[in-house]
């Protein structure tokens, strides 16, 4: 083609015909410079659709995780309903069966700490990798998963660390306590131990506010499947339509 292109300027040039030989050449140059705006177009559009199942890719593994987190949460979700919270209860209410040492066992586990779950972040930060380092691709389902990201991270970690404190406050506090090692070591409520906490306007106190913070613990969790669940169907409508 190069050659074909010569061959006509040089024998534009032999006539004489300089005129035409310069509007030639310019004709040429346009024709030059329009391949190259469309194959910058064509290459941006690669780039682009490249991202784009790059992007798609991620939001398959956030949705894996996704699916994970709500897996791990709900069984911690249904015991405390079902059983941790009628424990709680009973404690503070001092209904427990003093005869029943499988009900003491249980009560017994309600002051055992919490379960320490935690948000799978391996694909929010492949999705925050992905996004400092790509073309901008203005989406509101971006901006679902960075805002559902940063709360949650942040609004569970903290929920642990309240919890994880007054737990930590409450064990300092029952050890000055006869009773505390016999609770601990043989994980029985003794009647000492019932007749204390239903009786010592402190200790209901603490336990009071220990499971308030559990029960918002347990919300935050619940709140996190519900809105997890709608995320899950936002990635899977994108990933479709895209």
């Amino acid at each position: 083609m190069i050659k074909f292109f010569r061959k006509i300027r040089k024998n534009l040039l032999n006539e004489g015909k300089t005129t035409r030989y310069f509007k030639y050449a310019i004709g040429e140059i346009v024709l030059v410079v329009i391949g190259i705006l469309i194959a910058l177009q064509i290459n941006n559009w690669n780039e682009k659709r490249n991202q784009i199942n790059i992007q798609k890719a991620i939001y398959n593994i956030i949705k894996e995780d996704l699916v994970s987190d709500i897996k791990e949460f709900q069984p911690v979700i249904k015991r405390y309903e079902e059983k941790r919270k009628t424990d709680f209860e009973k404690i503070l209410n001092y209904k427990a069966n003093i005869e029943n040492q499988k009900e003491m066992l249980n009560i017994y586990k309600t002051f055992a700490g919490f379960e320490d779950v935690s948000i799978n972040e391996r694909g929010i930060n492949l999705f925050n990798q992905f996004s400092s380092n790509s073309i901008s691709i203005d989406e509101v389902i971006t901006k679902d998963i960075s805002q559902f990201y940063n709360n949650y991270i942040t609004e569970i970690k903290t929920a642990q660390v309240e919890l994880s404190d007054s737990f930590t406050d409450n064990q300092k506090y029952f050890q000055n306590f006869e009773w505390y090692s016999f609770f601990y070591i043989d994980k029985k409520m003794s009647i000492e131990a019932l007749q204390f906490f239903a009786n010592n306007t402190k200790a209901k106190n603490k336990l009071t506010f220990f499971y308030v913070l559990f029960g918002m613990y347990i919300d935050e969790l619940k709140r996190f499947n519900t809105d997890a669940e709608a995320l899950i169907l936002e990635i899977d409508k994108y990933v479709k339509d895209k």
